[in-house]
């Protein structure tokens, strides 16, 4: 598959051992990764379709590429590896073997804490993994939501994490308006969208076209 191997050469690119030891440990787990590969980014806003957690995630990690390029003092790495395991929860957050559904464990744990879960497992096979950079990690996680508000227990309180939890939200906005543009064809505005209380202007190509 193109873009996990898109994905996995841009986790390779990191610097710090520990990290890349991380990304080998979920590399290795081929089940894992399958579900990776198949499973949504969500049921309804964004990437709501089989794939679209691997679309989000690899686009996300591109994204801080272009970020952090513009910028110093950033933990480029951390914030890769975050990128990279925000969302992983949802592979069992989800099930999308016919229709896109809440698990159990979905609708009781949320995919925050199965992913804090997921990762002290691959942290405990890792021979010397500092305490102070799982920390880290798992803040990346736990705050990426970015408020208590929409369900992050803690907010985001690193530059590295408040960096995440912006590109994370300006992903899956572009990608949810895009699609609900594409989805209305012929209108010069799309109906309104619940979850950001307005409506959309398309605008008209065939007249733009014609000017």
């Amino acid at each position: 598959d193109a873009m996990a191997e898109e994905l996995m050469t841009i986790l390779r690119s990191m610097k710090n051992p520990h990290l890349c030891a991380l990304a080998e440990a979920f590399f290795a787990d081929q089940a894992f990764m399958d579900l990776v590969k198949r499973a949504p980014a969500g049921k309804t806003i964004h990437h709501p379709y089989l794939g679209g957690l691997l679309e989000h995630t690899l686009s996300l990690l591109k994204l801080i590429l272009r970020v952090v390029e513009n910028y110093q003092g950033i933990d480029v790495d951390l914030l890769l590896m975050g990128g990279f395991l925000h969302d992983i929860g949802k592979v069992y957050e989800f099930s999308f073997d016919r229709a896109v559904e809440y698990t159990d464990r979905g609708q009781l744990l949320g995919h925050l804490v199965m992913e804090v879960e997921i990762v002290s497992e691959k942290i405990k096979s890792l021979p010397d993994f500092p305490e102070e950079l799982a920390m880290l990690v798992k803040h990346m996680i736990v705050s990426h939501h970015g408020s208590l508000e929409f369900g992050s227990p803690r907010l985001p309180q690193t530059l590295e994490a408040v960096i995440l939890h912006y590109l994370d939200d300006l992903d899956g906005k572009i990608q949810s308006i895009q699609s609900l543009m594409e989805k209305e064809q012929g209108s010069r505005w799309t109906s309104f969208h619940r979850a950001y209380g307005r409506s959309f202007f398309r605008g008209t190509p065939e007249e733009e076209d014609g000017d």
